[in-house]
């Protein structure tokens, strides 16, 4: 694999408008947005945040934010939709390329702050409200069975399994944390070779 690919990482964020092109430069990060251009030095930036953010029918999607001292942000994914139906996962693309700028941006600036997860508040709150979700099909779940209505019960205790599920990914994922490059969280990046 030739340099030029290791250093770009491409993907279309949306089902509609344009891709976005990332370039790792020899001192800078280089963006291509549709139109636009912008670029981002390795020294300037002050955050990169990792997050673990299922999106559409897939449970395994990531996202990062890179901020830099002027307050721009670049959002990166491992997702990319090939229409407005069907989304890719990059893993192994996003992954070595996440880990890229990352040993780049903090070989640069040993300031720069590198989180993982949800702020606390959020992902407590994310917690409460999956289970006051979770509660709420409990009870839908006893309702039908006093009613006798069998097939709902089924049906509710199978949503109540599936999202009991979810939330505890998400929580568990999405756990705040900081990090120092070379040692990233494996709950906020995929696993190497699951690309499809």
């Amino acid at each position: 694999m030739s340099d030029d690919k290791l250093n770009t990482y491409t993907h279309r964020p949306k089902p509609y408008g344009g891709g976005s092109i990332f370039t790792l430069g020899e001192d800078r990060l280089n963006i291509l947005q549709g139109p636009v251009e912008s670029e981002m030095l390795y020294g300037d930036i002050k955050s990169i945040t990792l997050v673990y953010r299922p999106r559409n029918s897939t449970s395994e999607g990531y996202y990062a934010t890179i901020r830099n001292a002027n307050n721009h942000t670049a959002t990166v994914t491992n997702l990319t939709f090939r229409n407005a139906m069907s989304v890719d996962r990059q893993d192994s693309e996003y992954h070595r390329f996440m880990s890229a700028l990352i040993a780049s941006a903090a070989k640069a600036n040993p300031a720069v702050v590198l989180q993982a997860g949800l702020p606390r508040w959020m992902n407590i709150l994310s917690a409460i409200s999956g289970m006051a979700a979770i509660g709420a099909l409990v009870m839908l779940t006893f309702n039908a069975l006093i009613a006798r209505n069998f097939p709902i019960a089924f049906l509710m205790t199978l949503l109540g399994v599936y999202f009991s599920w979810w939330i505890w990914r998400y929580v568990k994922h999405n756990r705040p944390q900081f990090f120092k490059a070379g040692e990233i969280p494996p709950e906020v990046m995929p696993p190497v070779g699951k690309s499809k």
